[in-house]
């Protein structure tokens, strides 16, 4: 891949949804590209189609979305056409989705430590053994309070008791 070619390609991305209502339209022809080493915000108010346009890039779409038509190009691979073994194996390694609310993108029955280790054995860095370690250690660098604890903790009852607390 050359320097100008974009390491994401997104072109004429439309996306509709079927409801009992009929079908609603949340994506009408996308466009953009991100160059290598480059940064782009999707900003807009809500219900204007960024996670929509998000979840589409990383395959996650709604059983009831459909995309109608576009490209999605990432490092040469058509994403929309690469099969759910190939997106699993780049998502969290090559792109990942950083909720607005990552509380509500965690397990509520399982402890923390547990779903960050899951993705550090998914992606090879380290061995099921050394996971609950690492999971600790990265709680610690970005400067979570009392780590180890926290690792230990279920998303939703952590949040319910601070709630009490309050």
């Amino acid at each position: 891949m050359s320097e100008a070619t974009p390491l994401l390609e997104v072109s004429n991305l439309s996306v509709e949804f079927r409801t009992r209502s009929g079908i609603v339209r949340a994506l009408e022809k996308v466009a953009f590209e991100v160059g290598r080493g480059e940064t782009v915000a999707l900003v807009g108010e809500s219900g204007s189609g960024k996670s929509v346009t998000a979840y589409a890039l990383l395959g996650l779409l709604d059983p009831a979305a459909q995309v109608t038509s576009g490209r999605i190009i990432f490092g040469g691979l058509d994403l929309l056409h690469a099969g759910a073994r190939a997106l699993g194996e780049m998502r969290g390694r090559e792109f990942s989705l950083i909720s607005q609310n990552p509380r509500g993108a965690l397990n509520p029955i399982r402890p923390v430590g547990k779903q960050l280790g899951d993705v550090l054995v998914r992606h090879g860095s380290v061995t099921p053994a050394q996971a609950p370690t690492r999971a600790v250690e990265m709680l610690a660098k970005v400067g979570i309070a009392d780590p180890a604890r926290r690792a230990a903790a279920y998303p939703a009852l952590d949040a319910c008791i601070r709630r009490r607390l309050r």
